[in-house]
């Protein structure tokens, strides 16, 4: 009797599993056309690692910063994984889908930036997290979608007016990076300058937050610096000295 049941059990338990498995390749029909786009959505998910191994394990996530409308509605979600990659999704159905093709590009936080009507100077960091600390201490800020080398030209409509300082990680990425976006501002007419040396003392990838946290969170200071910055540029774009006897040559200064 034991053994009919146990035989029993074991035939419903395997009709489930391919009950189940039928049920998972139907619903992924939806989203994918093959195997590899199925892979891709369950890693989209953070239900599959990225690299398959005896001991591989799907990612936790770390942050997420979510980009809104110009009145707070949801647009897209880019959250950091525990393995350092990164994942996009956006607000569809009141739902967040994988994958973010089709979303409106906007700048992070453009509720906020909308919302000030200072004449403060606005800082724009390569990440959000950056960004955040950043309007966490008083000071306008924002970002473009994917990190360094990701700025378009169609998020500087929403900085026209405004003094913008821009302000890169301390690595070569970083430095491209703000090249790319003091070329686009330009192209809009924006007023832009990069604050080069606010890095000098940092590690490698040093960035915003690192410089709050070695500066004992002195935002003033930083504020300050930029400010020093922002007299150099605009004395360096008309040759006026700014100490005894020297001037300011535009060479030194090419990124204005």
């Amino acid at each position: 009797m034991l053994n009919y049941c146990f035989r029993t059990w074991c035939l419903l338990w395997r009709v489930f599993v391919l009950l189940a498995a039928a049920r998972c390749a139907s619903l992924l029909s939806l989203f994918a056309a093959n195997e590899r786009e199925a892979a891709q959505y369950l890693k989209d998910c953070c239900l599959l690692p990225d690299q398959m191994g005896s001991d591989s394990k799907p990612p936790t996530e770390l942050r997420h910063h979510i980009y809104v409308d110009e009145t707070g509605n949801w647009l897209r979600k880019a959250t950091k994984l525990s393995n350092g990659a990164w994942r996009q999704h956006r607000w569809e159905n009141e739902q967040w889908k994988p994958k973010a093709q089709g979303i409106r590009n906007v700048p992070y936080g453009l509720d906020r930036l909308i919302e000030d009507t200072s004449d403060k100077i606005c800082f724009i960091f390569e990440g959000e997290k950056d960004v955040e600390r950043a309007w966490r201490n008083g000071l306008p800020a924002t970002c473009n979608v994917g990190g360094a080398g990701k700025w378009l030209d169609d998020l500087n409509q929403y900085l026209t007016g405004r003094t913008v300082c821009i302000v890169p990680d301390n690595d070569e990425a970083g430095e491209k990076h703000a090249r790319k976006v003091h070329t686009s501002l330009k192209k809009s007419g924006i007023d832009c300058f990069i604050f080069w040396n606010y890095s000098e003392g940092l590690p490698p990838k040093g960035d915003f937050s690192d410089w709050m946290d070695t500066h004992n969170k002195r935002v003033d200071e930083f504020v300050s610096l930029a400010k020093v910055c922002k007299l150099f540029h605009t004395c360096s774009r008309h040759g006026v000295g700014l100490m005894q006897g020297s001037y300011v040559r535009r060479q030194d200064f090419w990124n204005h």
